[in-house]
């Protein structure tokens, strides 16, 4: 039986990685690989439960900002709310943290994209942010400009899939779990 976590998570969850000795189910220690031990992976050694590709194509300097200004032209919302809408959309596989939301939402606001409110109607006031007509504005030109390059980007990922995981080997290793 396989153990669970404080949230209820598969604690062996391990992106069908198998350690050192070919054992499936236990996670080498990333921290170490000659790969993922660079600076540049270190999101690979975090959290089991979020992909760290994910991670690094939506990070504050990727598509983050263009999914808040998104979820902000359907309707206002607060930042934990933003946050529970990104995980609710990638299936969990990936969260941005408050302390990258809100100083985004604060750069917001200074642009005058964005303007924040406060609700005190709540058991805890709440800043609900806002687009303004600078922020649709900005949405319309932003998102066009997103659009192909994440066309793109999904299109070599496929290829790259493909290439890597359609081979022989890769379906031995894709099935063995």
């Amino acid at each position: 039986m396989k153990n669970k976590t404080k949230s209820g998570a598969d604690s062996q969850t391990n992106y069908g990685l198998m350690d050192t000795k070919g054992r499936k189910g236990a996670l080498p220690d990333l921290k170490k690989h000659w790969i993922f031990g660079k600076r540049s992976f270190h999101l690979w050694t975090g959290s089991r439960h979020i992909n760290p590709l994910v991670n690094m194509v939506m990070a504050r300097g990727g598509l983050l900002p263009l999914l808040a200004i998104h979820f902000l032209f359907q309707k206002d919302m607060y930042g934990n709310e933003i946050i529970n809408h990104i995980k609710s959309k990638t299936s969990m596989a990936w969260s941005p943290k408050p302390g990258t939301i809100y100083p985004l939402l604060k750069e917001l606001e200074e642009e005058k994209l964005v303007i924040g409110y406060w609700d005190t109607g709540q058991k805890r006031a709440r800043k609900i942010y806002s687009l303004t007509a600078r922020g649709k504005k900005e949405y319309r030109l932003l998102k066009p400009l997103f659009e192909p390059q994440l066309k793109q980007s999904i299109e070599i990922f496929n290829k790259l899939y493909i290439d890597l995981f359609s081979t022989e080997e890769g379906r031995e290793k894709k099935y063995e779990k």
